[in-house]
């Protein structure tokens, strides 16, 4: 107990970096190596930049080298002591506030702006437009003006505040500067304090504070801005918004934030999204600072090098102030070259300049983001980040606190998210980028906790001691092979170099001395053989060997006991996995192109022997029970997404469907049950039905599939329990069924789909259902196709059915007389053989 608690206030102080900005970029790491319990917990880890060189040095033993992780985990604390960091309160609120001296007020000096004219208009329109022209929610009041730091938020507010127009139209205007802490009382002291014109506001008494405010802004047209708002604290806000209930109609209210999730609270319009300059005004505002009274020549090295610097400046109206200040005095050619080299996160700054300001954005995320944000360093700008891989990745170092009802994913995501709100990612299609200054910002917070190698060039000037390192350059050479084999501590190692070949006995030697990897990632490096010695990392959770040519993978793969995530996408060539795969018992995503847990690849079926034993796996997109039992299933309940369950023919009792315990698979959203053959004899038929109804799934199922079913009546389940949140239901092939399920009860369904019921002669009253609710309420897409004995489709005339439905589709549906009659709405398509029946 008392080693424990040692250990979660070093881990505390580890938090501590969010606010005390003494502490390593290395830190961060720190706590995701305590939690995991790893062997790379080290005192170096949580050493104060300042304090780092005045350690006491000792020399090394055989008893420290060989220290457990309680032992090393003790040293920390005991040197943790030694340097008089103090205590930390480990319960919520035991962090002292953001340190955030950042100061603005209401006035601008417009001579010196750029840009920005057409985002003034629409503001201005936006502010002194009634409340009814707004388009917004009716209570709408408040206007979130959103962007990442360095845009030029408050400035472009600065300039509307002061604009004559808002000027004319409020009674009143006030400036709010709220940067720290989001704090009701202090915000409506000032407010209160504005609003009396700097008259000092005594009383410190909550209640008497929004009296206060309520009697001096409930007769006037007022405009309150609050800039560098962060909190989306909704208890904050509505209590700051409760004495303006009763405001004046026209009453505004504008926020500058860069955290998105700030416009989803209540009193919100829709938020302002403020994107960066043009090339045009970003060279016209960088030339103006970088050129004070100076012309011609330097303006005609913008001109040569002006891609080069519109790279750099992204946008962001801070960068080409900060940059154009620091190259003020760099007239000649070649000392432009240079200064285009360096990286903006390398460039000495003062407070107000472009890295401190963005720097503001990473001491705001808690410190669990920290890491995550930090570790993207690694990736190159304009790389296209997939969410999921991302988070497989930040699970493998050990960034993600688990919760006790959440999976890990799901916390990963939402840590993903909380990014995206931030500005931090963009979103990119189905991809997302990081902003260039966002990459800029991540380097400069990671330092040499995270490096990126983009030219074997640059190795000399490298930190001698990453954890997580990318390598982007194409021919791996000797120096380098080097540099990584003396990198014994490292996490990570990505190669983002395509299709470069990296030689077997290369692997090798990395795989004996990089034994800490957590994560792996070898895409697209022209590999035919993993080496043996892949064993040699027993502390791999993440692994990415996709579009290689493998033809096989080594037996001592299986060896990897604590893997998470196995990506063997787009390797055409691989013919089986290893048979002892299913002892990587930890293994939650198995990610592959063809069907688990056997796949056909040039005409040989692989079997995966034991896949039941892989209770963690998520995904399973097919299972085929000619190979395998189907009870295998029985423990799998992990699974989410899609499962598709074939030759259900080979299931030979309902007590062996029973044992795939499909009930218990709440994270599945789509099932697919298929039978291969259609053949029918009686018994058949019956074990069918009896196996169908043990496959009863759980009522979180999104879509359901039946295919080749060859029992003549549909189980009770189906009838009377089918999953209440169904969108989509598809029945094929079931030639055998005389009378479709009752499916009107269904709330959500949207689509249904019923081909080739060669049975099937009626549709009557049974399909509907006999409930005296709407039938079908949400159903949009209706299809039946190669139904060549179905004579008469009928309804009740009381029933109300199909009000949502905008498409019939019929296909072969050659003897059809009757079908009951839509609206005009209803797009109805008959083709290939289908008769216009009567209505």
């Amino acid at each position: 107990e008392k080693w424990n608690a040692r250990r979660r206030i070093v881990v505390a102080d580890v938090k501590r970096d969010q606010h005390d900005h003494s502490l390593k970029p290395r830190a961060w790491s720190a706590q995701a190596e305590a939690k995991a319990g790893g062997p790379m917990i080290t005192a170096h880890s949580v050493a104060p930049r300042e304090l780092k060189d005045r350690r006491p040095t000792k020399p090394t033993t055989a008893s420290t080298q060989s220290s457990t992780p309680r032992e090393t985990l003790d040293r920390v604390v005991k040197e943790w002591g030694n340097f008089k960091l103090g205590e930390l309160d480990d319960k919520p609120g035991g962090y002292p506030p953001i340190l955030n001296n950042r100061l603005t007020g209401s006035f601008v000096d417009e001579s010196k702006l750029v840009g920005r004219e057409e985002d003034r208009l629409k503001i201005i329109k936006i502010l002194t437009s009634y409340d009814k022209e707004c388009g917004d929610k009716k209570d709408a009041f408040i206007l979130p003006v959103v962007g990442i730091g360095g845009v030029g938020k408050t400035t472009l507010v600065q300039l509307v505040y002061s604009d004559k127009r808002v000027r004319r139209y409020f009674h009143l205007r006030m400036w709010i500067c709220v940067s720290n802490a989001f704090d009701a009382r202090r915000i409506t002291k000032e407010v209160v304090e504005s609003a009396s014109f700097g008259r000092h506001c005594d009383t410190s008494n909550w209640d008497m504070l929004q009296r206060s405010l309520k009697e001096k802004l409930m007769l006037k047209k007022f405009l309150l801005v609050l800039d560098d708002v962060w909190s989306d604290d909704q208890v904050q806000w509505e209590n700051l918004l409760a004495p303006l209930a009763e405001k004046m109609q026209g009453s505004k209210i504008v926020v500058t934030t860069r955290n998105s999730s700030v416009a989803r609270i209540k009193g919100m319009m829709s938020p302002y999204i403020l994107d960066g300059l043009s090339e045009e005004d970003s060279l016209s505002l960088f030339t103006h600072h970088a050129f004070m009274g100076k012309e011609t020549k330097g303006i005609r090295v913008i001109e040569e090098m002006r891609k080069k610097i519109v790279e750099k400046l992204n946008g962001s109206p801070l960068a080409a102030k900060t940059l154009g200040q620091l190259c003020n005095s760099k007239l000649g050619k070649n000392d432009w070259k240079d200064f285009l080299k360096t990286e903006i996160w390398q460039m000495q700054q003062n407070d107000s300049d472009i890295m401190p300001i963005l720097k503001l954005t990473y001491n705001h995320l808690p410190a669990h983001l920290k890491q995550c944000f930090a570790f993207c360093s690694v990736f190159p700008k304009e790389y296209d980040f997939d969410k999921d891989d991302l988070v497989r990745m930040w699970m493998g170092q050990g960034f993600i606190q688990s919760g006790d009802k959440k999976r890990v994913e799901d916390i990963g995501n939402e840590y993903f998210d909380h990014l995206i709100s931030m500005g931090i990612f963009l979103r990119k299609q189905d991809k997302y980028v990081m902003p260039a200054l966002m990459n800029d910002l991540a380097r400069f917070v990671s330092m040499d906790e995270c490096s990126r190698i983009e030219s074997s060039g640059e190795l000399s000037g490298l930190s001698q001691s990453p954890r997580h390192l990318s390598l982007i350059f194409r021919c791996l050479d000797k120096s380098a092979q080097n540099y990584l084999e003396n990198l014994t501590s490292m996490r990570t190692l990505i190669f983002l170099d395509t299709y470069e070949t990296v030689l077997d006995d290369t692997l090798g030697n990395l795989f004996k001395s990089l034994t800490s990897l957590r994560v792996l990632d070898l895409r697209n490096k022209k590999i035919k053989m993993l080496p043996q010695c892949i064993s040699n990392l027993k502390h791999l959770r993440y692994l990415n060997l996709s579009n290689n040519p493998l033809e096989d993978l080594p037996p001592s793969l299986c060896e990897l006991q604590n893997l998470q995530t196995l990506v063997l996408l787009q390797c055409e060539s691989l013919k089986n996995l290893p048979e002892g795969i299913c002892k990587l018992t930890n293994l939650r995503h198995l990610k592959i192109d063809r069907s688990l847990p056997s796949f056909t690849r040039k005409g040989r079926q692989t079997k995966v022997a034991g896949i039941g034993s892989l209770t963690l796996l998520q995904e399973l997109e097919k299972f085929d029970c000619t190979d395998h039992r189907i009870g295998e299933l029985k423990e799998m309940n992990e699974l989410r997404g899609c499962l598709s369950i074939r030759g259900l023919e080979n299931v030979e009792s309902e007590t062996e469907a029973s044992k795939a315990m499909l009930a218990n698979k709440r994270r599945l959203e789509i099932l697919k049950l298929k039978w291969s053959r259609m053949d029918i004899v009686s018994a058949s038929s019956e074990l069918d039905l009896r196996v169908l109804e043990k496959l009863q799934p759980h009522p979180n199922i999104r879509k359901l599939t039946i295919a080749r079913y060859r029992g003549i009546n549909t189980p009770c389940w189906i009838n009377k329990a089918m999953p209440s949140n169904l969108k989509v239901i598809k029945l094929h092939d079931c030639p055998y069924l005389k009378q479709l399920p009752s499916l009107g009860h269904l709330f959500f369904l949207e689509k249904l789909e019923i081909c080739r019921m060669y049975g099937v002669t009626k549709v009557g009253h049974e399909f509907y259902g006999n409930t005296k609710e709407v039938k079908f309420p949400s159903l949009r897409k209706l299809s039946f196709c190669h139904m060549p004995k179905w004579k008469e489709w009928s309804a009740r005339k009381e029933d109300q059915s199909f009000p949502c439905l905008i498409e019939l589709f019929m296909k072969d549906c050659p003897n059809l007389e009757t079908r009951p009659s839509f609206p005009p709405e209803v797009r109805i398509i008959e083709v290939c053989g289908t008769r216009s029946a009567r209505s």
